[in-house]
């Protein structure tokens, strides 16, 4: 066989196999407190956070919106009575 074609033939072989498989496991902890949640995986494995459920987001995001409503209430009637 020509030099220039082992090369290519060597290319199309390596196409036909089949790919890596490749296992997919995450460690999730706590934000906040550090603690992981679930088991630790045996390997290596991709550590993500957690910050908490949706609806604590909600109830978090509502009373910081009050808090915030409440603070600019405050230094606006604060500027019209000096």
């Amino acid at each position: 066989m020509a030099a220039f074609l082992k090369g290519r033939v060597s290319k199309l072989e390596t196409r036909n196999r089949p790919p890596v498989r490749v296992r997919n496991t995450v460690l999730t902890f706590d934000a906040q407190t550090g603690a992981t949640i679930g088991p630790k995986p045996k390997g290596p494995c991709m550590v993500v956070p957690h910050f908490g459920t949706d609806d604590e987001w909600q109830t978090a995001i509502l009373s910081q919106q009050e808090r915030l409503i409440a603070e600019a209430i405050k230094e606006t009637h604060g500027r019209h009575t000096t």
